[in-house]
């Protein structure tokens, strides 16, 4: 059975995906947006860069939005620090880099 890319992952163009990585879920994070654009077509800012989770047991996709983020995002990498821990690292063109730590369980 074929599944759909939420709604949401379809609003805008898509530029980052990261996969959580293993034990985290089975989830990635996704973010886009695009403002070069000439004024006539408007810039492309309808993505909120999102949590997303596969529900196997629902055959769909959950979207958590993440509100604080904004911009154009451009590539998010895992990086490993003390003690083994990790952190999202998430570029934005012209904007600073965003750190984020997951929660833990």
């Amino acid at each position: 059975r074929k599944t759909q890319l939420p709604d949401a992952l379809q609003l805008s163009p898509l530029f980052a995906f990261s996969s959580f990585p293993a034990g985290m879920g089975n989830s990635f994070f996704a973010g886009g947006n695009f403002y070069g654009t000439i004024p006539y077509e408007g810039r492309y800012d309808a993505l909120q860069p999102s949590v997303v989770s596969f529900e196997p047991s629902k055959s769909g996709f959950k979207v958590a939005g993440l509100p604080g983020i904004d911009g154009e995002v451009r590539d998010a990498k895992w990086i490993s620090y003390t003690g083994g821990a990790r952190l999202l690292v998430i570029a934005r063109n012209g904007g600073s880099l965003i750190f984020l730590k997951p929660r833990e369980n």
